[in-house]
C-alpha cells in the first residue's frame, strides 16, 4: 500500500493516488452496499437497477463498477477509462424530476491493506450510457471495524457542502474514456467507510436513470 513517507507516520492511512480504486483495478476499495430513496425518503428496492455486488469492471449497470477505472488511467484526477462504456451504479429515476435519491456505501480498505483513506478532493465523472447524474452528496462514517455501518445509521456525516452539482463531462469515443471532471474539495477526512448519494433532475438528458460512472477521491495537499 502507497502511504505518504513525508509527513505521515501512521502507515495504516492510504493518502496517495485514486484513494477509491476498486478491487477490480488492484485497489482496495469495494462496494458494500447499494440502495435507493423514493421522492419521500423511503427506502424502495426496486429503484435499485442492479444490486449484485462484486461483479467485474465490463458488467453493465453493476455497483461495483463505479470503483472500476482502468489503465492508463486510474490514478488520474483529470481522465476515467472503461473496456465498457456502461460500467457503473445504475438506479431507475421514478418521476424523473431529481427527487430520487441513489445510495452507495463503500469500505475504502475492504482488502485490509489500510486502515482508512485521507481525503479532501473528489472527482465525479459522468456515465454516457443512457442516464446520468446532476447532484452528489457524499459522507463519511466513524466506524473503523470490519463491518459496514447500514446506510441509515445516524453517524452519517455529510462532508460535502449539501448536494453538488454535477456537470456534463465530455467523451470522445462513446464513452469509454471520459473527462471534464466535476470537482469539489471538502475539509480533510480520514475515513474507512464513505456513503455517496446521486440524483438526476434531467438536466444532461436521459432522465429515466440515475447513473455514477466514476467517484475519485485525492489528498491533495
Amino acid at each position: 500500500t502507497d502511504t505518504d513517507t513525508d509527513t505521515d507516520t501512521d502507515t495504516d492511512i492510504d493518502s496517495e493516488g485514486n484513494l477509491l480504486n476498486g478491487t477490480n483495478t488492484s485497489g482496495s476499495a469495494a462496494v458494500v452496499a447499494i440502495a435507493a430513496l423514493d421522492a419521500e425518503g423511503v427506502e424502495d428496492e426496486g429503484l435499485v437497477y442492479r444490486s449484485a455486488l462484486g461483479r467485474l469492471c465490463d458488467d453493465r449497470w453493476y455497483p461495483s463498477g463505479t470503483l472500476c477505472d482502468e489503465s492508463p488511467t486510474t490514478d488520474s484526477s483529470e481522465v476515467s477509462t472503461k473496456s465498457d462504456a456502461d460500467s457503473g451504479a445504475t438506479w431507475r429515476n421514478g418521476d424523473e424530476d431529481g427527487t430520487i435519491t441513489g445510495i452507495l456505501v463503500i469500505d475504502a480498505c475492504s482488502d485490509g491493506a489500510c486502515a482508512a483513506v485521507r481525503v479532501e478532493e473528489a472527482r465525479v465523472f459522468q456515465m454516457f450510457s443512457d442516464g446520468k447524474i446532476t447532484h452528489i452528496q457524499l459522507q463519511t462514517h466513524d466506524e473503523e471495524g470490519d463491518t459496514p455501518p447500514s446506510w441509515d445509521d445516524e453517524r452519517w456525516e455529510t462532508v460535502s457542502d449539501g448536494w453538488v452539482e454535477v456537470g456534463a463531462g465530455a467523451t470522445e469515443d462513446d464513452g469509454l474514456t471520459v473527462t471534464e471532471p466535476t470537482t469539489f474539495t471538502f475539509d480533510e477526512v480520514e475515513a474507512r467507510y464513505f456513503q455517496v448519494r446521486a440524483r438526476n433532475d434531467g438536466t444532461h438528458g436521459n432522465a429515466g436513470y440515475i447513473e455514477l460512472r466514476s467517484l475519485k477521491l485525492f489528498d491533495i495537499k
